[in-house]
């Protein structure tokens, strides 16, 4: 098999296709033939060792990827051989073990099945921020009727936030980035185009004179932003460095991801259903993988870059 290995922290040089021997059964673990994995800014930020202070004891070289989408090799309680799937590999639990391989060794409760029309580049892009953008909104606790204010929206999280909240029955409001306005608005939200956080607030007001029930600040803007949130309501930050202090009574909080088998399998159903989009801006070889990082890295992106890890076995 073929893997992606961080052969040390830095630009996208150090990334490097290496054949390996496919792993050996593992009691209490599935192993997983890779078909999809997306490349996720958290990628490019552990590569660069932004985020080393986390994994101290991490040895190089080490393989990235949170996204599972592919085929089980072995039978497990609930899931049988040959059934493709689909899951989230909390990396930082485990950390240098990734998705960037043709093969991958997971603990089976990561999984949920994964439905036969959903196409490989589709089941890659969407498990880590489905589920991170669903956990957010539980720690926002909104009800049918309250409004949320979400940041990023043109992103993957939060094109996932608007998404279930407005099925949910919530009345959002989104920012989007300049020439994204209609996809975002096409999920449901309200739309502003993202600028000075000033502005930002100013249409907030008028959306909700007193200010949103709760606000998923999937943009990480913090502090200048937080006015936005009524006396009270709700801030979920998407990681906790991003968290700002809380003011006015409002409850802040980071949400941290972590793999749920129950509603991924939920999730992936709406995306076969068609109730529940996630957009690919490109399915590429793995050889491709150094500039796949540089285009997350750069931003801007219409949505996710997937790994095909399929080919060249």
């Amino acid at each position: 098999m073929k893997t992606l290995d961080v052969t040390a922290y830095g630009g996208v040089e150090v990334l490097q296709v290496v054949d390996r021997d496919d792993p050996p059964p593992v009691e209490g673990r599935v192993r997983v033939r890779m078909h999809a994995a997306a490349v996720n800014p958290a990628d490019c930020r552990i590569r660069q060792g932004l985020m080393a202070a986390r994994t101290p004891d991490l040895q190089l070289p080490f393989v990235l990827g949170f996204d599972v989408a592919g085929v089980l090799l072995d039978g497990a309680a609930g899931l049988v051989e040959g059934q493709r799937v689909v899951g989230m590999i909390p990396w930082f639990a485990d950390p240098g073990h990734g998705s960037n391989a043709q093969v991958v060794t997971v603990d089976p409760t990561w999984l949920a099945p994964l439905p036969d029309q959903v196409a490989w580049e589709i089941a890659g892009s969407f498990p880590l921020n489905s589920l991170t953008a669903s956990q957010a909104l539980e720690l926002g606790a909104l009800e049918p009727g309250q409004t949320l204010f979400v940041t990023g929206a043109s992103g993957a999280v939060g094109a996932f936030a608007v998404q279930l909240a407005t099925a949910h029955g919530v009345r959002v409001l989104a920012t989007a980035s300049a020439g994204d306005e209609d996809f975002v608005a096409g999920l449901g939200a309200q739309v502003i185009t993202r600028t000075e956080a000033a502005s930002m607030l100013t249409a907030v007001k008028e959306f909700a004179a007193e200010g949103v029930d709760a606000l998923f600040d999937a943009a990480a803007i913090g502090g200048p932003i937080l006015p936005a949130v009524k006396d009270g309501g709700a801030f979920v930050a998407p990681a906790a460095p991003a968290a700002p202090p809380t003011e006015r009574g409002v409850q802040v909080s980071a949400v941290q991801s972590r793999p749920d088998a129950a509603l991924l399998a939920r999730l992936a159903g709406e995306i076969a259903a068609g109730s529940l989009v996630s957009r690919v801006a490109d399915f590429v070889p793995l050889d491709q993988a150094r500039s796949a990082h540089e285009q997350t890295q750069a931003g801007g992106l219409r949505g996710k870059l997937v790994l095909d890890l399929s080919h060249g076995r």
